[in-house]
């Protein structure tokens, strides 16, 4: 069964009035499926901790809803959890945690190998201290542990063995880096301690 991550992009409610017992501080601004359209457990696990194979550090684990979450944001979950008892690994993260997240960070494995066919079809693998059986030995050397980051060609298929770090999982091509599009653009009118993703994951 896979994973699949919910939730939604929350901003500060420029509107709040504490006198009111209905005002509320934050408002729920997007889903967020809308920004992130398909699963990335490397991303996950680099950004809560979730699926996180790769042994990242995670930014943002495991902190549960937040206090102030919006009513609809906290009745969305619950709706949810009621429905499929795989929903949980509810946290959040803040655009002034993510804005200026230092993208070179690597996680603790030997890298990433990426196989590529001649249409552009292709598929990867996280390293730690062999090369995947269906890969059989690289030219890079026996081992990819201390092997150099480079390229060879076997027939029509191209390989590249890479560092895995926070720009591979999280940067252009990824989806992850349109969506910081978007919380940026937020927190243009919001303010970076005025946006957030509150998430969970179901599976």
């Amino acid at each position: 069964m896979g994973t699949d991550i919910m939730g939604t992009v929350e901003v500060r409610n420029p509107f709040h009035d504490p006198k009111w017992s209905w005002s509320e501080p934050w408002t729920p601004c997007m889903n967020v499926s809308l920004l992130v359209r398909w699963p990335l457990y490397c991303a996950y696990g680099c950004l809560f901790g979730v699926r996180n194979y790769q042994d990242w550090k995670p930014i943002a684990p495991q902190r549960g809803l937040p206090e102030d979450v919006s009513q609809q944001v906290r009745n969305d979950f619950d709706e949810a959890a009621a429905i499929d008892g795989a929903v949980g690994g509810e946290t959040w993260v803040g655009w002034d945690e993510l804005k200026d997240l230092d993208m070179s960070v690597t996680a603790p494995v030997s890298g990433v190998l990426i196989q590529t066919w001649s249409d552009g079809c292709g598929t990867e693998w996280t390293v730690h201290d062999t090369w995947p059986e269906k890969v059989g030995r690289s030219p890079l050397g026996p081992s990819p542990v201390g092997a150099p980051f480079g390229k060879w060609q076997v027939g029509e298929v191209t390989y590249e063995f890479k560092k895995l770090d926070r720009r591979h999982v999280l940067g252009p091509g990824t989806g992850w880096d349109k969506a910081f599009d978007v919380l940026r653009a937020l927190a243009a009118i919001h303010g970076d301690d005025g946006v957030r993703l509150v998430v969970g994951f179901v599976g």
